[in-house]
């Protein structure tokens, strides 16, 4: 069964320090078996506090999403 990882960018804060993030993000991904399903694309949010964006990635299993 597929595990997902949501993550949510509520607000930024400091610009330059979340585009050196940004920079160095696929790098952890690198040799592990993830999908991205979506980057910070067009939203709206029916519920809770506003978010800048959104990203999802997909994992074959939750094993494989922990490691």
């Amino acid at each position: 069964m597929c595990a997902y990882l949501i993550f949510t960018r509520g607000r930024t804060l400091e610009e330059r320090k979340f585009a050196t993030y940004s920079k160095e993000v696929p790098a952890t991904l690198a040799g592990h078996t993830v999908k991205l399903l979506a980057l910070y694309g067009a939203h709206e949010d029916f519920e809770g506090t506003s978010t800048e964006g959104t990203v999802v990635l997909e994992y074959p299993s939750e094993e494989v999403a922990k490691a």
